[in-house]
């Protein structure tokens, strides 16, 4: 089974913030954790009303360990998907980069946790 990502842009006191959720009932406002398995496939899908034109990129958080094996890529610019490595394991932070209704650029980073091996 895939992990499943919704995306959805709310703007609040001027801020654009990323609310997430995803198919394993984890929920966050730009800072999701969502546990993923190794070698799971990873879709990133904007909610209906998400406000968001289209997600630019998901790619690894400067300062941590890649956690994809197959780099997210651009199924159309409402979904996306990659497939975690069989090799990871822990938290790691990835970044998402969209854009906004009003044209506007934000990023947040998000993290997925992998369990240790048994």
């Amino acid at each position: 089974m895939s992990l499943k990502i919704l995306l959805k842009a709310v703007e609040k006191d001027g801020k654009i913030d990323l609310w997430l959720s995803d198919n394993e009932g984890n929920i966050g406002v730009d800072d999701l954790r969502s546990v993923g398995g190794r070698g799971q496939k990873v879709k990133w899908k904007l909610a209906k009303d998400s406000n968001i034109n289209k997600i630019l990129n998901i790619y690894k958080k400067e300062d941590s360990e890649e956690v994809f094996s197959v780099k997210p890529h651009k199924v159309t610019d409402k979904k996306w998907k990659g497939v975690i490595d069989k090799d990871v394991e822990g938290d790691e932070a990835y970044n998402i980069d969209f854009e906004y209704k009003d044209g506007s650029k934000v990023s947040i980073d998000p993290v997925i946790s992998v369990p240790p091996k048994d």
